[in-house]
């Protein structure tokens, strides 16, 4: 079995002015090996919560049995104890085609909550994670969220509520959520597009009017709520004194729009719908807007839009007073996921997976790729459309996922400059492609390698061929499959372990302060018992 490897840089400590150590005593040694077992023990497993379809629907052949959790070595990220061999997990969830976790950063506790996507009415489970054994445990019943097909979870910063997107209703519910992890009632049920909103037009201000069937008329013909984002904002009359203000993104593939809300926690949940933003004409008209990703320096404040009905990608520039994108994309404007230029050569920043060695990946996709008024490239869905969307930790690339008929899916690196803007795919490093190594990608994570700084791995989750496969970006190693699990849409890593929040603070609280507390308590201790000795040995 190919194993992904990786290389790390030992750097020498010698004593100060390269004189030889002191001697030390048998209990000082003892408190030294004491403390290194407290704070150098085994690394923890990485777990990944995958989430799966378990029915048959238009779009997919669903075979899963509700949500699989993988226990993986961090350095080679193969299962524990040799190949995966797991169950599915809250079997009652039909289809939990999303799950997110969620920290309690005073307990310490780790609780999921996951999306059970449904033809008629959507529902909300939550459940406790065991981290040694990857139990999940149901707390309560389900709660209706309101709509039908929902795709989306995510649990607001502060853990008060839990925010449901329903795709085939076009809704954004708002669920409770109490000290124990349940959920309770649901505080709200937003219906797209959101009434009153008001925008900008040469004759002064006009209400929003979005008629449906829009250009894409299969795909666009009622609002269809994709995701939910949240992205900080600066504190108004309603913030509480001491909380954070946030506005939630809601990308709506129907109408072409990110609609924004802003969310007050103090307010019980209600969600305020602000200006539309990110409204397309032209070149993104009937781009079908899916997925959102913000920038991880915070200092940019940069919006990253997939467009999943032509396979384009748009920066956007956020403003830091409401937390919403703009409605013009920055130089250079959308750019092709799958356009790579004519250059062969493996682009700055990534593994061989993403240059020559990726060929038959970037030949295939070069007849897939259309060129409209103005050169502007983008794809038809009827033979690509794009899924996922993330940001490498540095900020050097927007990685990608592309589903291609009848084919593996692609994995596309699309280079950034300093100020978090797209590089055109004609500059001299162009985009990279890789081969999902599987049919539909839906979505992947990115897993730091530990010791190797640059390092990277994309988890991928290949809904049609039932694999997730680890496909290295930075710092060396080969692709391979990690494990099989029926139809996997969505792979869900601790907060800890996931990549940073999109411009919001982590939806939990970490481990940090207990780690801390135990830490400077141990210390304080050892260094007690090491002053003693030295008193006593005077």
């Amino acid at each position: 079995m190919l194993r992904v490897t990786h290389t790390e840089n030992h750097t020498p400590i010698l004593p100060a002015n390269n004189a030889a150590p002191k001697r030390r005593s048998l209990i000082e040694l003892g408190l030294l090996a004491m403390l290194t077992n407290l704070f150098g023990r085994r690394e923890r497993p990485l777990l990944v919560l995958v989430g799966t379809y378990g029915e048959k629907l238009p779009h997919v052949h669903g075979k899963g049995e509700g949500v699989y959790a993988l226990l993986l070595d961090r350095r080679q990220l193969t299962p524990l104890g040799g190949r995966f061999h797991g169950v599915g997990q809250l079997r009652a969830a039909r289809n939990p085609s999303w799950v997110t976790s969620w920290r309690d950063g005073t307990t310490g506790q780790l609780y999921c909550y996951v999306a059970d996507e449904r033809t008629d009415t959507g529902l909300i489970f939550a459940a406790h994670v065991n981290e040694t054994t990857g139990e999940l445990t149901q707390l309560g019943a389900p709660v209706s969220a309101g709509g039908s097909g929902t795709c989306h979870i995510a649990v607001a910063p502060g853990g008060r509520h839990v925010l449901a997107a329903n795709y085939g209703s076009g809704s954004v519910a708002v669920v409770e959520r109490d000290a124990s992890g349940a959920l309770g009632k649901r505080a709200a049920l937003i219906q797209l597009p959101p009434k009153g909103v008001e925008v900008d037009t040469p004759i002064g201000k006009c209400e929003l009017y979005i008629r449906f069937p829009r250009t894409h008329a299969a795909r666009q013909e009622a609002p269809h709520a994709h995701q939910l984002v949240f992205s900080r904002r600066r504190p108004t009359e309603l913030t509480a004194v001491g909380e954070e203000a946030y506005a939630v993104l809601v990308p709506d593939l129907g109408s072409d729009i990110v609609w924004a809300f802003d969310y007050e926690p103090s307010t019980s949940g209600v969600l305020l719908p602000a200006a539309a933003t990110a409204i397309h004409a032209g070149v993104l008209d009937g781009g079908g807007s899916r997925h959102v990703a913000l920038h991880p320096d915070p200092r940019l404040r940069v919006a990253y839009v997939a467009y999943e009905l032509t396979s384009q990608v748009a920066a956007y520039a956020v403003d830091p007073s409401s937390g919403q994108p703009t409605g013009t994309p920055l130089p250079p404007g959308p750019v092709c996921a799958l356009d790579v230029g004519a250059s062969a050569a493996t682009p700055a920043g990534l593994s061989s997976a993403f240059g020559p060695a990726a060929a038959a990946a970037r030949l295939r996709c070069v007849g897939l790729v259309r060129r409209g008024g103005g050169g502007a490239a983008r794809c038809s869905d009827d033979e690509t459309s794009l899924a996922a969307i993330r940001v490498t930790a540095s900020g050097s690339h927007v990685i990608l996922s592309s589903r291609v008929a009848g084919a593996d899916g692609v994995l596309s690196a699309l280079l950034l400059d300093k100020r978090g803007r797209l590089v055109a795919s004609s500059d001299a490093r162009p985009a990279g492609l890789a081969s999902s190594l599987g049919r539909s990608p839906r979505d992947f994570v990115l897993v730091p390698l530990p010791g190797a700084p640059s390092g990277q791995v994309a988890l991928v989750a290949n809904q049609d061929s039932g694999t997730i496969v680890a496909l290295p970006l930075a710092g060396g190693g080969q692709a391979r499959c990690v494990a099989d699990v029926p139809t996997p849409v969505c792979l869900c890593l601790t907060p800890e372990d996931a990549e940073p929040a999109h411009g919001a603070a982590a939806a939990g609280g970490g481990r940090a302060p207990l780690f801390f507390a135990s830490a400077v308590v141990v210390v304080a201790v050892a260094t007690a018992a090491a002053l003693a000795l030295r008193a006593y040995r005077k």
